[in-house]
């Protein structure tokens, strides 16, 4: 039996098709071996049963699956602590938070390309994986460099992103979220990651949005397609930009 390697982790609270979407989106798009994959849904008190039900009776195409049904949402601690449910149960060495409204849009190899970087680079404290709205890039304190050789983004200011790719050793060094701070909790959190000498990194190449217009995924777009588009850009693709670019392709289609 292959070992997990990798733990997908999503959360969820009363949002049927953002959640349903998250979990088709990703195996849709996925080149990782799922064998070395187990995918973990922590749900936040949600009321809706079709949601609930949802998240009984998948089957997702993976190595292992488990879910945790909080009875309350205590909004917004119940966010950092499903982290640390999640954390409690995984199997894997490395794991992949997500929210149920990210949509992976990109058939890409991200996954193992994420994980050589963080075995490579005892600095990268944890990899964003989705595209950021362009605003935030506009921001002083998300200033950051392009790694020589490369695909990925060195923050000068951050350790840590809310939803992101980390390792194990990584969180152990760490230690748990003070989810009890409620809304300071990340911020805390950012602090002791860059008071640890670890930085934040984006990849170019995000292959998720936020899917904040209800988005669904028709087919996903080619990752050399994709790549050789926004080659010759600075930054890192925004949500903006891989929308529309899902647009345009037909890959998604806003749902009316």
């Amino acid at each position: 039996m292959t070992q997990i390697e990798t733990t997908l982790h999503i959360t969820s609270y009363n949002r049927p098709f953002l959640l349903k979407e998250c979990v088709e989106s990703f195996f849709s798009t996925c080149l990782y071996d799922t064998d070395k994959l187990e995918l973990i849904i922590v749900d936040n008190g949600s009321t809706n049963t079709e949601v609930r039900n949802y998240i009984r009776n998948l089957e997702p195409p993976c190595a292992h699956y488990t879910f945790v049904l909080n009875e309350e949402n205590d909004y917004p601690s119940c966010l950092r602590y499903a982290k640390i449910q999640a954390r409690e149960i995984a199997l894997g060495k490395y794991f992949i938070d997500c929210p149920d409204d990210h949509l992976f849009v990109v058939r890409s190899g991200w996954i193992d390309e994420a994980l050589n970087q963080l075995r490579a680079d005892p600095t990268a404290g944890c990899i964003v994986y989705f595209a950021n709205p362009a605003y935030r890039f506009k921001k002083s304190n998300n200033a950051m460099d392009l790694i020589p050789g490369s695909v990925f983004y060195r923050s000068r200011h951050k350790g840590y992103a809310d939803y992101h790719i980390m390792s194990r050793d990584i969180y152990h060094r760490l230690g748990k979220y003070q989810h009890r701070l409620g809304r300071k909790a990340e911020s805390e959190y950012m602090t002791r990651a860059s008071n640890a000498g670890l930085y934040r990194n984006l990849i170019k190449y995000p292959v998720a949005i936020v899917n904040d217009d209800m988005h669904s995924l028709c087919i996903p777009i080619d990752d050399s397609v994709y790549r050789k588009i926004f080659d010759e850009q600075l930054m890192p693709v925004t949500n903006e930009q891989l929308i529309q670019l899902g647009v345009d392709l037909n890959a998604i289609k806003r749902e009316v």
